[in-house]
């Protein structure tokens, strides 16, 4: 079975532990101002190709890229780049 990222993958993501976002809600909660706007972001910006490389690495043992590289119909080992 392969696994599908649509377009380069290149798109960007931050990604934050949901107890980070639970403890900025619960602060939010206690000490925010009624009606001001509240950003919750971090640093553990990534692409989605690289979340998906990262996740079939833990997944499976390994994460090779084979090909040339240059984006569409590239793959790595269960991943096509579509």
């Amino acid at each position: 079975m392969s696994n599908q990222v649509h377009g380069t993958g290149e798109n960007r993501r931050n990604f934050l532990y949901v107890t980070d976002v639970a403890n900025a809600f619960d602060c939010i909660l206690h000490k925010g101002l009624s009606g001001s706007i509240y950003n919750i972001g971090g640093t553990s910006e990534m692409t989605n190709l690289k979340v998906a490389e990262t996740l079939i690495r833990t997944m499976k043992g390994t994460s090779r890229r084979y090909g040339c590289g240059c984006g569409v119909g590239r793959w790595c080992h269960g991943l096509t780049v579509v």
